[in-house]
């Protein structure tokens, strides 16, 4: 046992202590070549004869040492790490091309893996959960409202709820609901606004996670007159409370009410939407929760999948007990195509739309890593072709073309290997910014973070890139006529030229695939900033704020509340107008809408469209204050009640039920039979660049909400900070303990709406610019390399009467068939692949022709100006100096 560890011991040392074993096989070397000359000499030789002799006998001194390298134990080790030596070396000897290679190979890597460390969290990564596989969504089922008969938005027939889903036993082993809001954490001037999630009862035995302290939500805590409880998220905790373990029993102030903690979740666990504070949620909901969701509750039905039932079984046990408690095959046909999917996967549900935007990007960032792959081997080659006769030595000394190839292999990987530690850099840099990418609902569960999973694809995509843009250099690189590159080394033409081309062409492509995608993206992104809002919105300032309905209980106290706080607010000189509504245009904020229907109506035909408004509670002065035009009729008044009910329509409402009339005077049915008073223009309200349809208007002071966001316009003269200080003085002049959040100006608004289209259109734009670097720095590489190589060429044709414009045309003839067919190849794909993009687009097409010429014209140029570089270098040479250099 101990030889063998001796031995083994010493094999290692053999493979890793590679000097003293070195001199320990030159000395043996020696000893050979010292034993063959002395045989020589014995047989009548002399000294010179015989030393000639035993050397010839001998054979190349090199190739004996590298096959008793081979026979050692762990010869590979030792192989390797001299490889490595080597390359360091060779690489160290050309420092610019080898920092160009590193920077451009960072650049992809870095590109790719911060997109993937995006896509990993998203959708790669399992959720936080046990067994999350079995976590889905429900659609089309609701939380019933624990409602008046009368009440706002009753309907005569119940849709199916969550009730009908906890019944089937078989199919969900739990089901629960959440809606997540906002209110007000303490008391005092300055109190939280944090966001509350209400939950039903078995919502934290669905998700699987217990408590960190105390315990979770359960079922007594969900019922109508149980004591309000609320369950703290670990960071809420932590810096609210100062992580004082003994939380749990106390009691904190939402909205003024006290609420017992009972509870800490565990760090890292904030679902749904970055909640904060989770409290119950009783099913009927009671209407009193409906003022932290703006008067409706825009819950989401989750569910945990019973074991052993499969999510196809499940969507299909669903989707019958669905077409049973509902009309659902009459409301598939009038919106015509099959109806949604009733069971979601839980963590497809939470990315949404967001998917195909990582993928897209994913795909990107993947074309821009095989283009600074190309962008490499083209380097590599045009190196390999002038190390031919370093490369010719090593065969004649005995390297066999395997052993060449790997040589050369292990440069490209240690390439790939910094570029890999330059790329980990840049992802780590980028991830806050990939963070706008992922949807709010996933924020709490899935942060990004550069973890093991990612560090893991970064290497290896890295060893994948180092073999993919080294191996076909490697090859080429081998294949040596010894003869000629020992003889011919001084010609130095550039054998890899025709290998490097295919390479140029390839990286012109996938630019262009890259710049068309961007540029269609800008272009969308320019015709959305050029959308007409409807709204003169420069001016306004905004704030936002929930009315506690403690102190607010009933319809009066809100109204009176709203029109005192606007009477302050105009009584400033640096406000023109003030108003207020309940749900703030392109706010991003969950909203309502309501089924409409003009007086005399008769039944629809099948395929008919049903139109139906977002439900918009404003104040007297709103269109004046958003620079929203009156067309027709007046504006709303303080003496609108509900004696008569009234409302304001859009242009496009009124065109399309009374088509051709006057409207004003017309009726409709909304929640209840309403008389227009006035036409205003459209205006955009929900995502910007999507049709606004039919909007209606309605009093605040018939329908007053607890959850008021209030406009105010400067007056001329003032600033937008004067507005919005205004709005706070105003309200602390009514409610001192009323705290106001979100106060911005309405372009910060908007500007928030269009935060994930900017993001996707600046990555896009930054990997094409990327890539038309990169491109170009191909081209000009290949016909640099290309005219150094070939100067005693261009010297004799000078020589022999060529003219500077011909060799410059020679020279521009090679750049321009490399551009052409790469742009040619380009635009073909391009046709294909930017058909991803299209619902991502806003007022031009996939396939615009404006778009794919102008990338075309700019593709050229970029490359023509990158040829044009070392062409006026070949013309401008002097043909004697070129021949002597020879």
């Amino acid at each position: 046992m101990a030889a063998s560890l001796r031995r083994f011991v010493s094999r290692l040392r053999l493979a890793f202590g590679s000097r003293r074993a070195e001199q320990e096989l030159t000395r043996e070397i020696a000893a050979h070549v010292g034993v063959l000359e002395d045989e020589y000499r014995r047989r009548g030789l002399s000294d010179e004869e015989a030393r000639y002799a035993a050397r010839r006998a001998m054979g190349s001194v090199e190739h004996a040492k590298e096959l008793q390298r081979d026979a050692r134990a762990f010869a590979w080790v030792a192989g390797a790490r001299r490889d490595c030596a080597l390359a360091v070396q060779a690489l160290a000897r050309s420092r610019g091309a080898t920092a160009l290679a590193v920077l451009t190979l960072g650049l992809g890597i870095g590109a790719t893996t911060a997109v993937y460390t995006a896509l990993d969290a998203a959708l790669l990564r399992p959720l936080p959960f046990p067994e999350p596989e079995q976590l889905v969504q429900t659609r089309g089922f609701v939380v019933p409202l624990d409602l008046p008969a009368s009440g706002l938005g009753q309907r005569p027939t119940a849709p199916p709820d969550i009730r009908d889903l906890a019944a089937m036993r078989d199919v969900f082993s739990s089901v629960a609901a959440h809606a997540t809001g906002a209110m007000n954490l303490g008391s005092g001037a300055q109190p939280l606004r944090v966001n509350v999630t209400f939950v039903t009862g078995d919502f934290f035995a669905t998700l699987g996670r217990p408590a960190h302290l105390g315990r979770v939500i359960g079922g007594s805590d969900a019922v109508a007159g149980a004591p309000p409880v609320a369950v703290l998220s670990y960071d809420l905790w932590r810096t609210q409370f100062g992580a004082d373990p003994a939380i749990v029993g106390r009691s904190v102030r939402l909205d003024t009410r006290p609420h017992e903690v009972i509870g800490v979740m565990p760090a890292g666990l904030r679902f749904p939407a970055l909640a904060q504070l989770w409290v119950p949620l009783p099913v009927p909901a009671p209407m009193a929760v409906m003022s932290a969701f703006r008067n409706f509750l825009p819950a989401v039905l989750i569910g945990r999948l019973a074991p052993g039932v499969p999510p196809a079984v499940a969507a299909d046990r669903v989707d019958a007990a669905y077409a049973s408690l509902s009309n659902a095959a009459a409301v598939s046909a009038r919106r015509g195509g099959p109806p949604e999917p009733r069971i979601v996967p839980l963590q497809r549900s939470l990315l949404g739309d967001r998917r195909t935007t990582l993928l897209v990007l994913m795909v990107s960032a993947g074309l821009l890593l095989v283009i600074a792959c190309a962008n490499a081997a083209t380097l590599l080659l045009a190196r390999a072709s002038a190390r031919r006769r370093e490369l010719a030595t090593h065969a004649v000394l005995g390297a066999t073309r395997r052993r060449i190839v790997f040589r050369l292999l292990v440069e490209s990987v240690l390439l790939a290997g910094a570029g890999a530690v330059l790329g980990i850099a840049i992802a780590m840099t980028g991830v806050s910014l990939m963070a706008d990418l992922l949807p709010s609902a996933l924020a709490g569960i899935a942060p990004l973070r550069v973890d093991v999973r990612v560090l893991a694809f970064a290497v290896a995509l890295a060893a994948a890139t180092g073999v993919g843009f080294g191996l076909w250099p490697a090859v080429q690189g081998s294949r040596i006529e010894l003869q000629t590159a020992l003889r011919d080394a001084g010609a130095r033409t550039f054998t890899g030229s025709r290998a490097s081309g295919p390479l140029v062409v390839v990286q012109v492509a996938l630019a262009c695939v890259l710049t068309i995608g961007a540029t269609l993206m800008i272009t969308s992104l320019r015709s959305l900033l050029a959308t007409d809002l409807g709204m003169r919105i420069e001016d306004v300032a905004t704030a936002r704020m929930n009315l506690p309905p403690a102190t607010y209980a009933d319809a009066a106290a809100v109204a009176r509340f709203v029109s005192s706080a606007i009477e302050g607010i105009t009584a400033s000189a640096s406000v023109a107008d003030a108003a207020a509504v309940n749900t703030l245009p392109l706010a991003r904020e969950a909203y309502v809408s309501f089924r409409l229907d003009h007086e005399g109506a008769t039944e629809r035909h099948v395929g008919e469209p049903r139109h139906s408004s977002p439900y918009l509670v404003v104040s007297p002065n709103y269109f004046r204050t958003m620079g929203i035009p009156l067309l027709r009729g007046r504006d709303l008044a303080w003496s609108d009640g509900a004696s008569v009910p009234v409302a304001v329509i859009n242009r496009t409402m009124a065109q399309r039920f009374w088509p051709g009339e006057d409207p004003i005077g017309k009726r409709f049915l909304m929640t209840d039979l309403r008389t227009v008073v006035g036409v205003v223009g459209d205006a955009q309200f929900g995502e910007l660049g999507t049709d606004g349809g039919p909007q209606v208007y309605l009093p605040i002071q018939e329908q007053p909400q607890n959850y008021v966001s209030l406009v105010a316009r400067r007056d001329d003269g003032a600033s937008l900070e004067a507005a919005i200080d205004q709005l706070r003085v105003a309200v602390g002049r009514v409610d001192a303990d009323l705290p106001l959040y979100a106060a911005q100006p309405m372009t910060d608004v908007v500007a928030e709406a269009l935060a994930p289209r900017r993001l996707n259109t600046m990555l896009l734009a930054l990997f094409g610019a990327a890539a038309l670097t990169l491109a170009a720095i191909g081209v000009y590489g290949v016909l640099a390399c290309s005219v150094a190589q070939r100067t005693r060429e261009i010297g004799v044709r000078m020589a022999l009467g060529a003219q500077r414009r011909q060799v410059l045309a020679f020279v521009l003839r090679q750049g321009t068939t490399l551009l052409a067919a790469g742009i040619g190849l380009g635009m073909a794909a391009a046709v294909l692949g930017v058909r991803a993009l299209q619902g991502m687009l806003y007022g031009v097409g996939s396939r615009d022709p404006v778009t794919f010429a102008v990338v075309g014209i700019l593709l050229a140029a970029v490359g023509l100006f990158a040829a044009i570089v070392p062409a006026r270098r070949a013309a401008a040479a002097d043909p004697l100096t070129a021949l002597r250099a020879e």
